[in-house]
């Protein structure tokens, strides 16, 4: 039997890649996309605000939130960790398959003590943005991503 030539295996792999491809860039994590899409509108709100003060402050706004995206992804990161702990060692399968629904949760998500600050927090700079901000000035900037 012969080995098929390399210029068809190499098709046959360009239109398998070809078909797996996306239209839409990959999903990412809300977290992720608060710290990007507030890092992106700090980087142009000069261009969409034309009074120099209002758009530095818009600006410090925008990378406050983001540093809060980050304040979130450290939060967790601490409550899957606290998870490893938790399924680490011998015993660990027995621990995995008694968690209840209350502690699974709180494995995959920050606890409510630790993460409402951070929430409000972010109520805050948001309700100063619109403060700061003209409502076309928002508008524009919300189609940064």
């Amino acid at each position: 039997m012969s080995s098929p030539r390399p210029s068809a295996l190499a098709l046959a792999l360009l239109t398998a890649l070809a078909g797996c491809r996306s239209t839409s860039p990959p999903a990412r994590h809300p977290v992720a996309e608060l710290t990007a899409s507030a890092t992106a509108k700090a980087e142009v709100v000069e261009l969409v605000v034309p009074d120099w003060q209002r758009a530095q402050r818009a600006r410090q706004l925008y990378l406050a939130i983001a540093a809060l995206g980050y304040e979130l992804d450290q939060q967790r990161a601490r409550s899957a960790e606290r998870g490893r702990a938790l399924t680490a060692g011998p015993t660990a399968s027995a621990t995995a398959r008694a968690l209840t629904a209350a502690q699974l949760e709180s494995l995959l998500v920050p606890p409510l003590e630790e993460s409402q600050p951070t929430f409000e927090r972010y109520v805050q700079l948001m309700l100063e943005m619109r403060s700061v901000l003209t409502e076309d000035e928002l508008k524009r900037l919300n189609k940064v991503h």
